[in-house]
């Protein structure tokens, strides 16, 4: 893979943007983002890729996905040299109606991300719903992918 890099660095990362997103620190956050990430959201199809739209979905993720959650529970947490999967649950409160998501997501790198100890992005599985309640506004700029 990478000299230096190893399943611990990968670990750090991974653990580091997850508690970075979920304290909704933004520019630290971004930080973890190697230049031109990639967001995948499957089995949708759709993807999200470069700065602008990173810092688009997340600004809007802090301010307006965050508050939504009345419960959050890692399920489980697998690590290679390449990635960090996630499992979660997440229960939100919507104007009195609840709502459940089970979601899987992998933080990864590549060569050239790995090389700069940043993600190059993250593959995310969960359904329409969530996809739609995660990005927001932005769901309607999500590319297909060919």
């Amino acid at each position: 893979m990478v000299p230096g890099w190893s399943v611990e660095a990968m670990a750090e990362l991974g653990r580091r943007h997850a508690e970075l997103e979920a304290k909704g620190d933004l520019e630290p956050l971004l930080e973890t983002l190697a230049p031109n990430p990639l967001y995948l959201f499957q089995p949708l199809g759709r993807c999200m890729r470069g700065d602008e739209m990173a810092r688009r979905f997340y600004v809007q993720f802090i301010e307006e996905f965050l508050p939504l959650r009345s419960r959050v529970e890692m399920l489980g947490e697998w690590v290679n040299e390449t990635s960090v999967v996630q499992e979660y649950v997440l229960d939100f409160d919507i104007d009195g109606t609840k709502e459940q998501h089970h979601v899987l997501g992998i933080l990864y790198v590549d060569p050239e991300s790995a090389a700069q100890g940043k993600l190059r992005g993250e593959r995310v599985y969960a359904g329409e719903a969530f996809i739609r309640r995660m990005t927001g506004d932005l769901f309607d700029e999500l590319e297909e992918l060919g």
